[in-house]
């Protein structure tokens, strides 16, 4: 089944959709104050599973409502220790990060922001068949960047990246060259709700202001 494009260029959310599920991403140009750091965040479903997700809420009142609203929640890019955006309290996010550019079609999603905290962040999503290529490209003065993957599957470490499980069901892998750490971490699908997932942060280096991952999803 061909995949069905849909995109919300002003509200900054794009979706690939076919017969076993969809991948969304988001790249918003603010107009009112985010809640979330979730810039460039991919969302995907397959074969009924949430294979990499938000971490959701939990409350905003809630030293974890405060932690699930941050960068590292959201299956992004992190720059060494930086916040996409800054937070004071439980609701005021400052300092917003800049949409550069947005294009989405049937084939491919490019969308670059700027991060007022010392980063510029590129990724490009091309679909191939039951796979997703995935390239970052990001700038600055920072040493090391990470990309990150939350998911409620099983996940086993592979010489070449990493396997996702449901049950003993093989349902993706993410081909993937870097220093690869599996955390434990919780996401809130309902309020005051949560449940322990994955976190796989895969960390790269920065050479001369410059620093470049490319990864495939493939899904089962």
């Amino acid at each position: 089944m061909k995949p069905k494009t849909v995109s919300y260029d002003e509200s900054g959310y794009y979706k690939w959709q076919n017969k076993n599920g969809f991948l969304m991403t988001t790249l918003q140009d603010f107009k009112s104050r985010p809640a979330h750091m979730d810039q460039l965040h991919i969302d995907i479903w397959h074969r009924g599973q949430n294979i990499l997700c938000d971490n959701g809420t939990y409350s905003y009142a809630t030293d974890l409502g405060d932690t699930l609203s941050k960068t590292a929640s959201h299956n992004v890019i992190k720059v060494g220790n930086i916040e996409q955006m800054d937070k004071r309290g439980a609701f005021f996010v400052y300092n917003w990060t800049k949409k550069v550019k947005a294009s989405f079609d049937n084939r491919k999603f490019n969308g670059k922001f700027v991060s007022n905290n010392g980063y510029t962040h590129e990724r490009t999503i091309e679909k191939n068949n039951e796979a997703f290529i995935v390239r970052e490209d990001v700038e600055t003065e920072n040493s090391k960047f990470t990309v990150i993957f939350n998911t409620p599957c099983d996940v086993e470490k592979v010489e070449n990246g990493i396997k996702l499980f449901v049950g003993n069901l093989l349902i993706a892998k993410i081909v993937i060259n870097g220093r690869i750490e599996i955390k434990n971490r919780y996401r809130s699908k309902y309020y005051l709700q949560k449940e322990k997932i994955s976190q796989i942060e895969v960390e790269f280096d920065i050479i001369n202001g410059r620093g470049t991952a490319m990864y495939e999803i493939e899904l089962y």
